[in-house]
């Protein structure tokens, strides 16, 4: 079994390389707008990992509620 504050690369062995296709990956796959500010170096461990995807999925859910939320104002009701 994996412990959440393993080190990805020090103690999982998990290089820069793979660790930047991880984090460009999951974006993508959310619809979510990639973060020009992101860092691997934030992310070092398991734990930090699982928490940057919990984030990216709840912006996910938001962005898209939100949508939902703007096409729900836009038809008030009126008839074409």
């Amino acid at each position: 079994m994996l412990e959440l504050d393993l080190d990805m690369e020090a103690d999982l062995g998990i290089d820069t390389v793979k660790q930047a296709e991880l984090f460009g990956r999951h974006p993508r796959a959310l619809q979510d707008p990639r973060k020009d500010n992101l860092s691997l170096k934030d992310y070092p461990t398991i734990k930090h990992c699982i928490r940057f995807v919990l984030d990216a999925t709840a912006v996910a859910i938001d962005n898209r509620e939100s949508a939902i939320g703007n096409q729900g104002a836009n038809c008030d009701g009126a008839r074409a």
